[in-house]
């Protein structure tokens, strides 16, 4: 709109803003037809790409990496290739997704109609530095002392870096609970505090009727019914008639019809949940926010036996991985019998599916992304089956307990940090494969037909495409055991205690219980732990804190740099002294 009021004097093309809403790809012209339509204009979709070809109009499509379809992504690029043919000339494409999805080393590979005269460009977003954002706090009222405090919340790469989260953390009366509260992951303790403050709000007259955790139970559930909806229907919006809906379901049952009525009148202003530029529709304030509430609603589902819409029909983006295993952790640390319930489910219905949609697709994807969590909710180490099984996309983080994956076909497999020494391929297949100096693979590990390491501050893939170079960095990560007569015996003293640090490093809990007492962490239960744990203290490598967990305050750390320590770098003089240290303990 600011570009179209000072079009004269500017002359700089407008912008439409193509969004996926959550809708799965028919045809790109649907969405640019839905963007002119909210916006009232009388520009017809076939009209744009003549704007856009002499330079009046720039065609800027979000979250390009969610426009799959139930065969891929094949006619996601396809439809780009097309709209490019369309509009050169002196046109503009926007195309704004995921790194590992959307890279130049991508871009160049699927769309053929380039020519040499086109100009690409890549530009990667970063959040703020820690310093940035700790002044930006401080000028949003934060004390010096509470920053500093708050410590690793402020890591790089925390959460709380994003600028919606940051956003919500500069909000009054934030800081102190935040730094005290303790959580599986950082945005479960967002989400956390964030549904404990909106508790509070529905007012006296349903404080009387509903007990302070009744109003917890009630704001998850409500929020979990409103994103499954969303999703069944493949949009990210909801109108204010299912949001009533969504109070029936949540409230518990027998609950008087005033303070329905009551709930029903606050559903719309759930500080979650913000105004579309649809009149009288709703959406998620963030889409991690969605993306949080939807896989605690997958959860829950799968592990009481039903496979709902939203499973069977949509295609789910790494980012809706990476929140989901985060979720699943969260639910782990509170009810570990619900995640063994979950992946029981998920095992069966895999084995039985019969419909030719998505679901046996998402079912096996996230088999995949809840491994690691296995390792730490089973009782016994008998060692885990799964597949066969086709899979989009999936993520592995942490470490992968004793398991067999046996004929699996997995289009593309994020295992940054991850150790998979435990994980045995049997005649699977592998085509994309993310991974980082942390990441440590098994000997039974197939070559993918791409290696992908992102580096950071770039917005190169670093794609590996020759089999020999890609060989040689899984040999050298893994899967090739080494022999060197320096190399600790993994079950020597030495042995164990290195695992045990890269237990820690890779452990997705945000804070880790410092005591065995209580935790879902099996790692910390070793009785050479404590030993670690002095090691990484006395080197500066972690942050401590007494913080609130069920209830009463607990002594928790936090693993600093613990990407450098699982890279191991030998030009990192302060890593090398520590495993130094380490291996003098062990002697």
């Amino acid at each position: 709109f600011a570009r179209a009021a000072a079009y004269r004097q500017q002359c700089h093309p407008l912008v439409l803003h193509v969004e996926s809403r959550g809708r799965v790809l028919s045809y790109l012209q649907d969405l640019i037809a839905f963007s002119l339509q909210r916006l009232r204009l009388s520009v017809t979709f076939d009209q744009l790409p003549v704007l856009a070809r002499h330079g009046l109009v720039t065609l800027a499509i979000d979250g390009f990496d969610e426009l799959g379809d139930p065969n891929g992504y094949e006619l996601a690029w396809s439809q780009v290739n097309e709209t490019i043919g369309e509009i050169r000339g002196a046109g503009t494409l926007i195309l704004a997704g995921r790194e590992t999805f959307i890279g130049l080393d991508r871009l160049r590979s699927a769309l053929k109609v380039l020519k040499k005269r086109d100009v690409v460009h890549g530009l990667t977003l970063r959040p703020p530095s820690p310093k940035v954002a700790g002044d930006w706090l401080q000028n949003k009222g934060w004390s010096k002392a509470d920053v500093e405090q708050a410590g690793p919340l402020l890591d790089a790469d925390s959460y709380a870096l994003r600028p919606f989260f940051l956003g919500r953390l500069a909000e009054p009366d934030v800081a102190k609970p935040l730094r005290e509260s303790a959580g599986t992951s950082l945005l479960s303790i967002l989400v956390d505090l964030m549904v404990e403050r909106e508790s509070r709000k529905f007012g006296d007259v349903v404080d009387r009727v509903l007990g302070a955790e009744q109003r917890l139970q009630y704001a998850h559930r409500f929020l979990r019914e409103a994103a499954k909806y969303m999703a069944d229907d493949q949009t990210d919006i909801i109108g204010e008639t299912p949001l009533t809906w969504m109070v029936d379901m949540a409230v518990p049952e027998d609950l008087d019809p005033e303070t329905i009525s009551l709930l029903k009148n606050r559903a719309g202003v759930m500080a979650f949940l913000a105004n579309d530029d649809l009149p009288g529709y709703r959406r998620f304030a963030h889409s991690q926010l969605f993306n949080y509430f939807l896989s605690a609603a997958a959860i829950e589902a799968v592990g009481g036996g039903e496979i709902p819409k939203f499973v069977r029909r949509n295609i789910f983006s790494a980012d809706f991985l990476a929140v989901f295993v985060e979720v699943i952790r969260n639910v782990a640390s509170v009810d570990p019998n619900q995640i063994l319930m979950f992946f029981d489910g998920a095992q069966h219905w895999l084995k039985s599916y019969q419909s030719i949609d998505r679901g046996a697709r998402n079912l096996g994807s996230w088999i995949i992304a809840t491994l690691p969590t296995m390792a730490d909710v089973r009782a016994r180490d008998d060692g885990l089956r799964i597949g066969p099984m086709e899979v989009d996309e999936t993520i592995l983080r942490g470490t992968s307990p004793r398991t067999v994956l046996r004929g699996a076909l997995v289009n593309q497999l994020d295992i940054r940090g991850a150790d998979l020494r435990e994980l045995t391929f049997e005649d699977s297949i592998l085509t994309t494969v993310i991974a980082d100096e942390g990441t440590r693979v098994s000997p039974s590990f197939p070559d993918p037909q791409t290696l992908r390491r992102p580096s950071s501050g770039s917005s190169q893939d670093g794609d590996e495409r020759d089999p020999s170079s890609i060989g040689e960095w899984l040999d050298a990560h893994g899967r090739v055991v080494s022999t060197d007569k320096a190399a600790p015996d993994p079950a020597s003293r030495h042995g164990r205690m290195l695992r045990l640090v890269e237990r820690a490093c890779r452990n997705s809990s945000f804070w880790i219980r410092e005591s065995a007492e209580g935790t879902v962490d099996k790692f910390v239960k070793d009785p050479l732990w404590p030993e670690v744990l002095g090691l990484l203290r006395d080197h500066d490598f972690i942050r401590e804190g007494n913080l609130s967990a069920s209830g009463r305050k607990s002594r928790f750390v936090h693993i600093r740099q613990s990407g450098e320590l699982l890279a191991n770098d030998p030009k990192d003089r302060k890593v090398g002294q520590f495993y130094e240290a380490l291996a003098d303990a062990a002697r």
